[in-house]
């Protein structure tokens, strides 16, 4: 496995396949090597986790500038191209090989040092580059992109089995690569550590934003949603995590005048279902432009802790179809929607009853549609089906 960012880094994705991994090295027939740089984690509050045990964490030194820009990330990123494509290409001859999605375009290193030696290469993707790069506005020359492209049609060729985590995402790489079509699957993200947990009594209806705050998410109805729901009483906001656009978020608080609402940093994963418990009504968010680039992993969270969610972001989009076509919140949109997101929560502080049903059903859906272990039995079906077509 090939991931930049791994354990014990507190990272969406570094979680999810923490999971994914460590349930997958229970089966005794699978030894499992992960290639991850070796960044700094003294942050890190997590304490030790012995499922790690049972693989071999191979940490590569890079430079270790960090993630204060995407330039400087690039700087990291080179060394450790490098040193992957040099272990995999003259290193041990492995069963299967599975690249993520980032950092960008690590496949394309991956799949060249592996196309030598005849190894089986699975594309797990959590993050679409280079599409994400552009439509985040990190880089805009379309003739770059298309050259980038190029370099994934390598990878999306070249790759035995391409593995996405959602509809959006899939649809993207196949109209965007056409030799994926026929080996493209998805296999959903998860919630390991949440639980649904009745809302506790208080007096007070909190709406929770719990994760990261970053370029890919949709504030731009925050503002003229908060100043509609300063007449509600008892409302208090709590946003949990952090990310590039934290100040921006705390300066559209101010703006609004709204003083209902408290920052913290991120929850350890231990206490984070407890924390999730806290809210009522959870806030989500998506701009447009990423639809099919990625899928915020809070969602499944929110699903599992059993609470309706304010979405920020196209209704078309996965979330969007989620929570329009189940009944499990609001999609505030356009300005238009706003009116109708002030009536729901007045609706979901008075009627506590049909509240706790909605909480339920949202519950239920979670359990029947996402879950590990469902997840970890398709990918090994993955992988098994992958070998058996290599021979």
């Amino acid at each position: 496995m090939v991931q930049f960012y791994f354990y014990p880094d507190i990272s969406a994705v570094s979680q999810l396949l923490g999971d994914l991994l460590c349930t997958i090295a229970q089966d005794e027939e699978y030894s499992i090597t992960v290639y991850c740089a070796a960044s700094d984690y003294s942050q890190v509050r997590d304490q030790r986790d012995n499922r790690f045990d049972k693989l071999n964490i191979v940490r590569i030194k890079t430079t270790n500038i960090g993630r204060k820009s995407f330039f400087s990330r690039i700087i990291d990123y080179t060394g450790f191209y490098i040193s992957v494509f040099i272990r995999l290409f003259f290193g041990r001859r492995w069963h299967v090989v599975i690249s993520m999605s980032s950092p960008p375009l690590i496949a394309f290193p991956v799949s060249l040092a592996l196309l030598f030696r005849k190894i089986p290469f699975i594309y797990y993707i959590e993050d679409l580059f280079p599409e994400i790069i552009f439509d985040m506005s990190y880089l805009k020359h379309p003739w770059l992109i298309r050259k980038l492209q190029a370099l994934n049609k390598v990878v999306m060729r070249r790759a035995n089995s391409i593995i996405t985590i959602e509809e959006d995402m899939s649809r993207k790489v196949i109209t965007n690569y056409p030799k994926a079509r026929d080996k493209t699957v998805e296999i959903p993200n998860w919630s390991r550590d949440v639980e649904h947990l009745p809302t506790s009594e208080k007096k007070d209806f909190t709406i929770l934003y719990s994760g990261n705050m970053g370029l890919a998410h949709d504030f731009s109805m925050l503002e003229p949603l908060l100043k509609e729901l300063l007449p509600v009483k008892n409302l208090t906001y709590k946003f949990i995590g952090g990310g590039t656009r934290v100040e921006e978020i705390k300066n559209i608080f101010t703006k609004s005048g709204e003083t209902r609402v408290g920052f913290r940093g991120y929850t350890r994963r231990d206490v984070h279902g407890a924390t999730l418990a806290q809210a009522d009504l959870f806030i989500i968010s998506q701009k447009r432009e990423t639809v099919g680039d990625l899928l915020p992993s809070k969602l499944y969270s929110y699903l599992a802790a059993g609470r309706p969610m304010l979405f920020l972001g196209p209704s078309y989009s996965e979330i969007g179809r989620i929570i329009t076509d189940n009944d499990f919140g609001i999609v505030v949109e356009h300005r238009e929607d706003i009116l109708t997101a002030k009536r729901y929560i007045e609706f979901l502080k008075n009627d506590h009853l049909r509240a706790g049903l909605i909480n339920e059903r949202i519950h239920r859906y979670s359990k029947f549609h996402f879950g590990l272990q469902k997840s970890v039995e398709y990918f090994r079906h993955i992988i098994e089906e992958t070998l058996r077509k290599a021979g």
